[in-house]
């Protein structure tokens, strides 16, 4: 079976289908789950008898609540106990008696309850109780303190929460458990647990055992409140309280809490019990208990068991299952039985897999005809049948089919010529068909020819696949016990080759093979045979002729083409001839003499060169400065190299590289005679990219070398020379007579032949400068620089002379001198004093600055502010600008001095000086005076020649900057004022002028009709204030306003303050004003509909405040205050006093009602208003502004009294009576019959009587009678009657009277009746007679 087919057909047994998902997505082969099944199964059921058989139920029952199935075993193994088992552990009990509703119930908390479990959990109350009034500290009475302080101590009873309680043990009535099945045991172990046992068939039998006694645990948590009242009493020192006792009491609670039992949260209180009044009896579940094997015989007598879809397998892999298997329980006992030679065809078994038992049959040969076995089970022991045998079907055994030519032979061949690899061909072909049958057959093919030969000679490695690359004889069948009999074979193998094997010389994998190769040729002085490749340009070996190869235990031939072919001939030896300088290389065919077998060798190399050696470059190179004259005659520089490059460097695969290199040239110093140099086997310096050595030398310090002198021999490693080389052989930048290195630098310096001055750099006397120069080769300089400025002096900023290298004499060995004289006066700067060669390097010496004066400085003065008010009154600071001309300033020559005064004032502001600034010959500084004050400056000095000023000196002039100061008191800004306000005003400047002003302004407009101002009195002046104090006004409405004190103060100076301070006078309070919309509703009754918003302004001059102000709404008797969003308030000042419209939204009156709304606050003066005081109407004089209203909705009610159409009224005419109800006013009612007034009631008739009275009038005919009825708020209502019949007339009474009516006719009925009998009687009688 496989495992999908395991999976498939257990998918339905819970029991086994995790086992079958293991098998069907494990990552273990299937091939191997398959067989390591049987082997388990096989191994349980040798000689077909299991090791021991029990299927009975050995389980717990856990929960006793569930009914469980058990099963028990008729037919066990010897020694094993078939019964079915269930062990009840106490823990079930305890949990199936949890479950009881008189268990729960036990467990039940009430406080103050009857039951045990409450009088344990209140006993524990008030135990915490009582510790809680301990521990906390309390007290019967205060506790006195040392400062006269009383403290008390109270605690809270505790208040219990997350009461947890659980039953932990059970007491039951051993003899009291019973089953309802005797089949079913009850066995009572010694720790309480119950074994349940049966050995027969048992269906929904129950267990009944009694509860004598429950232990159970506890725990809760709780809550409690400790209040601490501190009372501290003391006795007054003075004032008027003296000697009173005052006392002082502060309390403060702390809530708290605790667990119980405690002291941790999971603790329970333990060790309880309860003993039952009355046993307890409890059921379990249902218990059903069935034999294992019920049914088994019936399965196996259903069998018919087909083998199929056999196939012959040498690897004896092949077992299949039948078409059926035995799905039963482990532990039956089988014996198969073969037909007469089966067993030659296949072998049978029979496994316990997976919950059934499976028939097997594995392939041993092939077989062209059905076969069968039969399988007897029987019960354990052997002696009892179970069911009848089995048989069991193996349809024909097919042939194990091999495609030859989907495998390969193995070790692939080596590449040879096509004739000498045949034979190895077949060997390899039988082979692969050997190991295909497990080695049945081995000697399949006779001969092996290749036939596609353009495909072998491409010698890539690709097999020889099929006839149409290589033909194989196969033999005959030989005989029935041939295996070629088991086998169809198709194909065949497909020959696995070789590439030919490729092998680098130069780089070889298998270094023994490549040696074998040898290469020969001359080199200096000799001939070489090389076994390995010696191609290092610089160690390597070097041939001049062609080379010679040779392959060592075989032939060679030299590979033209990528791989040989039949026409390929090898010889003893092969030329590898030279195409050029350098590495030469190539490659070979070899053929080994022992086995045939042909390789190609790559990578043959070996250096060929015979060229000798040249100059590329030749170059003289200056280090740091240089100079190259115009001439040609010299090329100087700091330091001179002397480099040249060769043709050849180091040994490259294109040449064999410098062997030695010799130069020479002549030297001669500044003041020495030439000198002949020698340079022998000279080092390479540098390397350059494309191979070249770089040669140099250097030329020594302030020497210089001929070029034509140079000289240089070449000599390469394979002995080319070239001797006598020189600049002129190559590329060369030497195009000079001469290479100089200056090394030495000039210097320079300067000296003069006084430097005695005045303040500094002052002169009044003639001055002389001597210029030194120290340079070798200053001729160099003379000659090629002879323009160069070796010094630039000025007078009076202008070009004076330039010292150049012509003024300067030579006074000895490399020294060089020039004088310069100063006569006339001006302003004079050596400067750019310095000495430099061809080289462009310089030597600086100090120059110097100086000179000669003889004029006097000028001065002038002027001020930033000249705007002057009332003559030398000036508001802002003044600065004053003092400008000096002259050449040779210093300003610690010149005097400012300034003064100040405090004049008027108390105070004053001293004048600042600031530095100097200067621009050329003109210098400037200022002083500044910054008020308050009265000034005066003057100026004088000298320059530094002692040259006078001419002295300066300013009138005197007055800075005020101040603003005048105004205090405004006796008011507070936007303040209100109830009872007395006296404001008054106070001006101060030191320089007031009389402009000023102070006066009060009326700004609100009294919603009075009056603008008094009682604050009208002038202020008083003097030089340097001015007041006015105004007197508290009379306590009049007139007087309630708003009002803004304005002053404006002015000074001599320009100077301006302005302030203004403005505040109300409320001594009356707010005014109300209704809006024409609210005014229409006043003292109105009106439907929800008929309402609008009521709206009310409120108008206070000094405003409200907002904490103090409230609506109030009044329904019939219920007041509310509304909240802010049941109303809203718009706030302005249009007039000038503060106004507040309020909006009582109509959805706060939309029930029926009376209803008044009060508007109550108190402004910032501390008026309280309400606009139903009297005099708050501004539109009624001494009236309030009260707004009262009623709201109604529904209807009034109208009934008939005593009017009823159920019998006609026996009158001539009848007085009815109506009643009328509503909810608040009636207004009128109307009474109609058949459409015609009758009677109407005015609302006061209404208010003196709810029940009115009408006449219906007499009528033949029905009348119907409509009562129509209006309360205040315009609502109607209606009653109404019909067929109401008022009448005297006798008929009209009797046909309406149905009683008398109905029996009437029944009467008259009966009457005719008994006429028709009698008639009929008589007619009867007389025809009886006669006949």
């Amino acid at each position: 079976m496989s495992v999908f087919s395991k999976l498939k057909l257990y998918s339905r047994k819970p029991a086994t289908v995790i086992l079958a998902a293991a098998l069907a997505t494990s990552s273990v082969p299937v091939q191997a789950l398959v067989q390591a099944t049987p082997a388990y199964a096989a191994q349980e059921s040798k000689a077909g008898r299991p090791d021991k058989s029990n299927n009975s139920t050995k389980t717990t029952w856990d929960d006793l609540s569930v009914a469980i199935s058990l099963k028990f075993d008729s037919h066990t193994s010897r020694g094993e106990d078939g019964s079915a088992e269930a062990t009840v552990s106490k823990d079930a009990i305890l949990n199936l008696v949890k479950q009881q509703q008189w268990a729960k119930d036990l467990l039940t908390y009430t406080a103050g309850g009857t039951n045990e479990f409450s009088q344990a959990v209140d006993r524990d109350i008030a135990d915490i109780n009582a510790k809680n009034t301990i521990d906390e500290g309390v007290t019967e009475m205060p506790e006195v303190d040392g400062d006269g302080s009383q403290t008390t101590v109270e605690v809270s009873p505790i208040k219990i929460r997350d009461l947890s309680a659980e039953l932990t043990d059970v007491t039951v009535d051993a003899d009291s458990i019973k089953a309802s099945d005797d089949g079913l045991k009850v066995k009572v172990n010694r720790n309480g647990s119950w074994t349940v046992t049966a050995d027969e068939a048992v269906t929904s039998a129950t267990i009944t055992f009694s509860v004598t006694d429950v232990a159970y645990r506890y725990k809760f948590a709780y809550d409690y409140t400790v209040t601490t009242t501190t009372t501290t009493i003391s006795q007054a020192g003075d004032g008027a309280n003296a000697g009173e006792v005052e006392s002082d009491t502060v309390e403060s609670s702390e809530d708290k809490s605790g667990v119980f039992p405690g002291p941790e949260a999971e603790d329970y209180k333990t060790d309880n019990k309860i003993e039952l009044t009355a046993p307890q009896n409890v059921d379990t579940a249902g218990v059903t208990v069935t034999d294992a094997w019920s049914g088994a015989d019936i399965s196996i007598d259903n069998l018919s068991p087909v083998v199929s879809g056999l196939q012959y397998n040498h690897e004896g892999m092949g077992a299949v299952e039948a078409s059926q298997a035995l799905a039963c329980l482990p532990g039956l006992e089988y014996k198969v039985t073969y037909a007469e030679g089966n067993e030659y065809y296949f072998e049978a078994e029979v496994q316990y897999d997976w919950g059934q038992y499976v028939f097997y049959v594995t392939p041993k040969h092939a077989t062209t005809e059905a076969k069968t076995f039969t399988v007897q089970f029987y019960f354990w022991g052997g002696d009892i049948e179970v069911g009848d045998p089995v048989e069991v079907t193996v349809e024909p055994i097919a042939q194990e089919t091999i495609d030859l030519s989907q495998i390969q032979t193995g070790e692939a061949l080596d590449f040879r010529m096509a004739g000498d690899q045949e034979d190895y061909i077949q060997a390899a072909a039988n082979a692969a068909v050997s190991d295909a049958t497990g080695g049945l057959i081995k000697d399949l093919y006779t001969d092996a020819e290749i036939v596609n030969l353009d495909k072998y000679y491409a010698a890539d490695g690709q097999p020889l696949a099929g006839s149409g690359d290589v033909a194989l004889t196969s033999r005959a069948v030989d005989g029935a016990d041939d295996a070629l009999n088991d086998f169809n074979l198709t194909g065949q193998p497909s020959i696995s080759m070789k590439a030919m094997e490729s092998e680098s010389w130069s780089e070889p994998q298998n270094a023994d093979l490549a040696q074998r190769l040898s290469v020969t040729g001359d080199t200096l002085g000799k001939t070489e045979t090389l076994t390995s490749p010696s191609i290092d340009p610089d160690g390597g070996v070097w041939f001049r002729n062609d080379a010679t190869v040779a392959w060592n235990g075989g032939t060679i031939v030299q590979a033209t083409t990528a791989t040989p072919s039949d026409s390929t001939t090898f010889d003893d030896e092969a030329v590898l001839a030279h195409s050029a300088q350098g590495t030469q290389e190539g490659s070979f065919f070899v053929r080994d003499d022992k086995d045939g077998i042909v390789r190609r060798i790559d990578g043959v190399k070996y250096l060929y060169d015979d060229v000798a050696p040249a100059l590329t470059a030749f170059d003289a190179v200056p280090s740091g400065r240089d100079f190259k004259s115009s001439d040609r005659n010299i090329w100087a520089a700091e330091s001179m190299d002397v480099q040249f490059w060769t043709s050849e460097g180091a040994a490259n695969t294109a040449a064999s590289g410098i062997n030695r290199v010799d130069a020479s040239y002549t030297q001669q110093g500044s003041s020495e005679a030439e000198q002949p140099k020698s340079l022998q086997d000279m080092q390479p310096t540098d390397e350059a990219s494309g191979g070249g050595y770089k040669y140099e030398f250097s030329i020594d310090a302030d020497s210089k070398v001929s070029t034509d002198s140079i000289s240089v021999d070449l000599q390469d490693k394979a002995g080319n020379e070239s001797n006598g080389l020189g600049y002129d052989d190559t590329v060369t930048n030497i195009d000079v007579a001469n290479l100089v290195a200056q090394t030495t630098a000039p210097t320079i310096s300067a000296s003069w032949d006084t430097t005695a001055a005045h303040n500094g750099s002052y002169y009044n006397t003639n001055r002389t400068l001597t210029l030194t120069v120290h340079a070798p080769f200053f001729e160099y300089t003379q000659q090629y620089l002879g323009n160069h400025a070796m010094a630039t002096i000025t007078k009076d900023g202008a070009g004076w002379k330039t010292v150049t290298p012509g003024d300067f004499t030579k006074t000895g060995d490399d020294t060089w001198v020039c004088t310069i004289s100063f006569t006339e006066d001006g302003d004079y700067e050596v400067s750019n004093v310095n000495a430099t060669d061809v080289l462009s390097r310089t030597s600086t010496a100090a120059g110097d600055t100086f000179t000669i004066d003889k004029t006097a400085p000028t001065m002038q003065v002027t001020f930033d502010n000249n705007s002057a008010a009332n003559g030398n009154y000036y508001n802002a600071a003044r600065t004053a600008t003092i400008t000096i001309t002259e050449h040779n300033f210093d300003p610690s020559l010149v005097n400012i001095t300034p003064t100040a005064s405090a004049g008027n004032g108390g105070e004053v502001g001293q004048p600042s000086i600031s530095g100097w600034s200067s621009s050329g010959d003109v210098h400037t500084a200022t002083v500044t005076f910054p008020g308050q004050g009265v000034y005066t400056l003057s100026v004088d000095g000298m320059d530094l020649a002692t040259n006078a000023l001419t002295p300066y000196t300013c009138p005197e002039f007055v800075v005020d900057t101040i603003d005048p100061e105004i205090t405004i008191s006796g008011v507070e800004n936007m303040t209100a004022y109830a009872d007395a306000v006296s404001p008054s005003v106070a001006v101060h400047d030191t320089n007031l002028d009389s402009s000023t002003d102070i006066h009060v302004d009326v700004v609100g407009t009294s919603p009075y009709g009056e603008n008094a101002n009682p604050f009208s009195d002038a202020a008083s002046m003097t030089a340097t204030d001015a007041a006015v104090d105004w007197g508290n006004p009379l306590d009049v409405k007139a007087n309630d306003n708003v009002y803004t004190v304005v002053v404006r103060a002015v000074d001599l100076a320009g100077n301006t303050s302005d302030d203004a301070v403005t505040f109300s006078v409320n001594r009356f309070g707010s005014t109300y004003v209704i809006s024409s919309e609210t005014g229409e509703m006043l003292d109105q009754y009106l439907q929800h509909d008929d309402t609008t918003d009521v709206r009310v302004t409120e108008i206070n001059p000094s405003g409200l405040d907002a904490a103090q102000t409230s609506v109030e709404l009044t329904r019939d008797t219920t007041n509310t205050t509304l909240t802010a969003d049941e109303y809203s308030v718009e706030a302005g000042s249009p007039s000038g006093w503060q106004e507040y419209t309020y909006t009582v939204g109509r959805d706060n009156y939309d029930a029926d009602g009376v209803y008044r709304v009060l508007f109550h606050s108190q402004d910032v003066a501390g008026n309280v208003s309400e606009n139903v005081m009297e005099d708050k109407n501004r539109d009624e004089e001494g009236a309030a502004a009260e707004v009262n209203f009623a709201v109604d909705d529904t209807a009034p009610l109208a009934s008939f009294a005593d009017l009823s159409n159920a019998e006609p009224y026996n009158e001539s005419s009848h007085t009815a009576k109506v009643t009328f109800e509503d909810n608040l006013l009636l207004d009128h009612a109307v009474v109609e019959i058949d459409g015609k007034e009758v009677a109407t009631f005015d609302a006061d008739q209404l208010a003196s009587s709810a029940t009115q009275e009408f006449t219906i009038g007499e009528s033949t005919g029905n009348q119907s009678i409509v009562v129509s009825v209006w309360d205040a708020a315009g609502n109607k209502g209606e009653a109404s009657m019909d067929d109401v019949v008022v009448t005297t007339n006798a008929f009209e009474l009797w046909r309406r009277n149905t009683p008398l009516f109905a029996g009437t006719i029944a009467v008259a009925v009966l009457a005719v009746a008994g006429i028709i009998f009698g008639v009929y009687r008589k007619s009867k009688k007389d025809g009886d007679a006669t006949a």
